[in-house]
């Protein structure tokens, strides 16, 4: 299965236009929240120091934990019995591309504390299971059935819980059991034959059993461990195509790890009763929602090819798409100068064009593959070393993964784990989240930085950082997809890392700061070598000129069609680019990348481009009594080589773009504005217009009008 059609398996359409509506009226229902938000940052405890932990009170929080079980069903058609077997839900890790029958969640609750402290509470879950992984399971398995003849799948994308708990707290620490109602919210059959395959979303209900222990970890935060086995009762589904029902059970086991926040917490114990120094560890979290959408717009006729194998570029009928994205940032202080970080996160959904379709994307919430389904990821787990090397003493603030602390301004900063380059590299001031400012991807990064990491931008990776002076210099590794997205073959699922460290990208960063006007600002200059199996657009073509049988195979049969994946060999290739950053005022930004990319050879981890220029202006709503409120303006432009046009006119796919034909080609020009509105100290509603003209290179389509909302929760 390709990641296309995993693509053309989550494409969704949602209700055109109204959901513009959906990202302000959220913003709007937060807003109530903002005290809680900000009531979440640690505030030290008025207590007796020799109080236990009092657990009565509301809390809310975050798990994630690992799940195992079975299924087993039974195969009828026309009412008598076919085949027997049982489905093994359990799934192992894979740190590659993070598949595995694990999963993350949230609950909120109330616990009620009697005299003699024992210990009354309910509670309510949702938890949704891992992204699906090369072979298309998640928490759930295939298998084969009718003598290998067909195979079978059962799979728990999402379930949740509602329990009563009941425990004792003889110290700090409350041990309970629980117990309850139990549901899965959505079950994804599928039963695949020579000649059909049909799927189905279903539902389950059952009960819960099992027990946890609990204890303070921080004010106002607590960590638990728990185990929990869920019965469900029996569901009939049934196949039409091939003409059969399965009836099957299911029980699962889990086993789960959690913080939560309480609110209003009274008695909290003493510095010893913490599980950490309220120093030693941070804990933060974000919840983005975007929606975005366009009106139909022109495309002339045959502009857009539909046929095998299938192109990539926007549909002109107009789409509107949302997506979803919740993320806890925790960390804990290991030795002097070392951080740990951990980031376990939910997404959902899919950008405009199933997030591909056009070079300079146009939503950076969105990556290459997702899914209208909700799916469990940890984006993040890495360590951080800092020693510092002298020079003035710099206070840095408490934000998401990052502790509050004193530095050195001349430092060594080591970082290993997984991430992301963009956590380190081509960082910019005014046009680097788009969770809070530019969306176009033009404006998030320097489109030829081809870095690596899986099809989200994550990967296993180390960095090392020399501050000195007003220079700092950035050296890094990291691990890069496992294979390019322009594959278009039947049985390429490559969209994690590579496992064997084979292919990689090794980057190095310059970075100048200066005052100029009175004003800070930077200058970075980036250079990128990526080692990995690439193919040239030339080679490309001659290879379908001479009607290979890859080419042929991967166009479905059809000859003429030129295709990276049949000519990759090992090689190198360079990307550079320079990155500005100016102050005008203390409220006025400006902001320029341009980069350059090889014009022979194929990008593989990012999008298509050969040369890139952007530039723009931040300026924040101080002028007008606003001043947490920031307004954007930014311009993109992006060009492909006249080799890859000539690629893309004969019906090749590159990493993004591809639309059958390209008669007549040039460059895409974004421009881009933003309105960032701060409701509160916690919570934003953005709101953004893109003019997009020559989407995916093609003269003959667009201009695109693009608008969106955002609302943006953060503590």
């Amino acid at each position: 299965m390709t990641i296309l059609n995993y693509i053309a398996k989550a494409g969704y359409r949602l209700p055109e236009w109204r959901q513009a509506f959906g990202g302000a009226s959220v913003a709007i229902l937060l807003t109530a929240g903002g005290a809680t938000a900000a009531d979440l940052a640690y505030k030290a405890p008025v207590a007796s120091p020799s109080a236990l932990y009092d657990w009565t009170g509301f809390y809310f929080g975050a798990h994630t934990g690992y799940g195992w079980g079975n299924s087993n069903w039974t195969a009828s058609s026309g009412g008598a019995v076919i085949d027997k077997g049982f489905v093994s839900l359990a799934q192992g890790y894979d740190a590659n591309n993070q598949g595995g029958s694990w999963f993350n969640g949230v609950q909120i609750g109330y616990n009620r504390m009697l005299s003699n402290r024992v210990v009354l509470g309910a509670e309510v879950d949702a938890s949704v299971s891992s992204f699906p992984n090369y072979f298309g399971n998640r928490i759930g398995n295939t298998v084969p059935v009718l003598g290998n003849t067909e195979s079978y799948s059962d799979n728990i994308l999402s379930s949740g819980t509602a329990r009563g708990r009941i425990g004792y707290a003889p110290g700090n620490w409350l041990f309970y059991a629980t117990g309850g109602f139990a549901w899965t919210s959505t079950e994804q059959f599928q039963l695949t034959t020579a000649n059909s395959a049909d799927s189905a979303n279903k539902q389950r209900t059952g009960w819960a059993a099992g027990a946890g222990v609990e204890g303070p970890l921080i004010p106002h935060w607590t960590i638990k461990a728990e185990y929990l086995y869920t019965g469900y009762r029996n569901r009939d589904v049934d196949f039409p195509s091939a003409g059969q029902q399965f009836t099957s059970n299911l029980s699962e086991q889990e086993v789960r790890v959690g913080v939560n926040y309480h609110f209003g917490e009274k008695d909290a114990p003493n510095s010893t009763g913490f599980l950490f120094d309220p120093d030693r560890f941070n804990i933060h979290g974000q919840f983005t929602y975007t929606w975005q959408g366009y009106p139909a717009f022109h495309s002339a006729p045959g502009a857009l090819v539909v046929a095998s194998p299938p192109f990539l570029g926007f549909p002109s009928g107009g789409e509107g798409r949302s997506i979803g994205e919740g993320t806890l940032y925790a960390g804990v202080r290991l030795w002097k100068g070392a951080e740990f970080w951990i980031n376990p996160e939910i997404d959902q959904g899919l950008g405009l064009g199933n997030s591909i379709g056009v070079g300079a994307y146009v939503n950076g919430e969105a990556f290459k593959i997702g899914s209208s389904e909700p799916y469990a990821k940890i984006q993040r787990v890495f360590v951080r070393q800092t020693i510092d090397l002298g020079g003035e003493k710099e206070e840095v603030p408490a934000d998401i993964n990052q502790f509050a602390k004193t530095q050195t301004s001349d430092r060594l900063v080591l970082t290993f784990g997984r991430m992301s380059p963009l956590d380190v590299f081509d960082q910019n001031k005014y046009a680097n989240n788009p969770k809070s400012q530019f969306l176009n991807w033009g404006l998030y990064y320097a489109l030829p930085f081809d870095w690596g990491g899986d099809a989200w931008g994550y990967g296993w990776g180390a960095t090392a950082e020399w501050y000195t002076g007003r220079y700092t210099f950035r050296l890094g590794w990291f691990d890069t997809e496992k294979s390019a997205i322009a594959d278009n073959t039947p049985t390429s699922t490559d969209f994690g890392v590579d496992p064997t460290f084979k292919q990689y990208d090794i980057m190095a960063e310059i970075e100048e700061r200066h005052d100029l006007w009175g004003q800070p600002g930077k200058v970075k200059l980036v250079f990128n070598l990526i080692s990995a199996n690439l193919g040239t657009y030339s080679n490309a073509i001659i290879d379908a000129q001479a009607n290979s049988a890859c080419s042929i195979a991967l166009a479905g049969g059809v000859p003429g069609f030129p295709a990276l994946a049949c000519v990759r060999t090992y090689t190198q290739k360079v990307d550079v680019h320079f990155n500005i950053e100016q102050a005008i005022t203390p409220d006025i930004g400006i902001f320029s990348r341009v980069g350059w990319a090889p014009s022979y050879i194929e990008d593989l981890a990012v999008t298509d481009s050969n040369f890139f220029a952007s530039g723009g202006v931040s300026i924040t709503g101080r002028s007008w009594g606003r001043p947490a409120d920031t307004i954007g303006i930014g311009y993109v432009y992006n060009r492909i080589s006249q080799a890859e046009q000539q690629y893309l006119n004969l019906g090749g796919l590159g990493s993004f773009v591809g639309d059958g034909q390209l008669a007549n080609p040039r460059a895409e020009n974004v421009f881009e504005t933003y309105y960032n509105w701060a409701l509160n100290a916690s919570t934003s509603v953005s709101f953004d217009y893109q003019y997009f003209v020559n989407p995916g290179f093609n003269g003959d389509r667009g201009p695109i009008n693009i608008f969106a909302t955002r609302v943006h929760w953060q503590f």
